[in-house]
């Protein structure tokens, strides 16, 4: 089984990057497990909203309270672990943002960390318009450069840099596309 993680920038195009690769490799099974999908779940069982912000305050808060940093990556950990023999051929780790989750993926023999990235200004237009968090259409700029400064997005530049390929997603999507297929010739 191939492991790819997914980095980048909230709205930087990584859900963009699963669907090209299913496109790319018809002929693979590949399965995609989000650490955000963890939180998310979280969230629901609190009864709080998906915003941005929850999204971001809860593993943070149980890392505090547990004093575990890889709580998320061990949860991640059981939910791969369940995987039955043959289910997939290609795993995606999608939202690798702590260097616990980094470390995780090349624990794996065959793995490849992909960063998609974007400007901004680029970033800040698509969650507005994609509405995928709870209130993302009324962020203003500032709320955004706020939450890109949240302590747990402050590490993905730094992930980013080791990334096995770079995705700047900045280019039509026939760009995008492209870059996605010659990732997947490699891997």
């Amino acid at each position: 089984m191939i492991i790819i993680g997914l980095t980048g920038e909230k709205a930087g195009g990584k859900g963009t990057f699963v669907t090209l690769l299913c496109e790319a490799a018809p002929d693979k099974k590949i399965v995609r497990m989000g650490f955000g999908d963890i939180i998310g779940e979280i969230c629901d069982i609190l009864g709080k909203p998906r915003t941005r912000e929850n999204m971001q305050k809860i593993p943070i808060a149980l890392i505090k309270e547990f004093g575990e940093s890889d709580i998320i990556t061990q949860a991640m950990r059981k939910r791969v672990a369940a995987l039955s023999q043959g289910e997939c051929d290609i795993l995606i780790l999608d939202g690798i943002r702590r260097w616990e989750d980094y470390e995780y993926l090349r624990s794996f023999p065959a793995n490849h960390l992909v960063y998609v990235t974007a400007s901004r200004w680029t970033r800040f237009n698509r969650a507005r318009k994609r509405n995928e968090k709870v209130g993302e259409a009324q962020l203003t700029m500032e709320q955004f450069i706020a939450q890109d400064q949240a302590e747990i997005e402050l590490l993905v530049p730094e992930i980013g840099k080791k990334a096995d390929f770079r995705i700047d997603n900045e280019q039509p999507i026939d760009y995008y596309r492209m870059r996605v297929e010659e990732i997947s010739d490699v891997i």
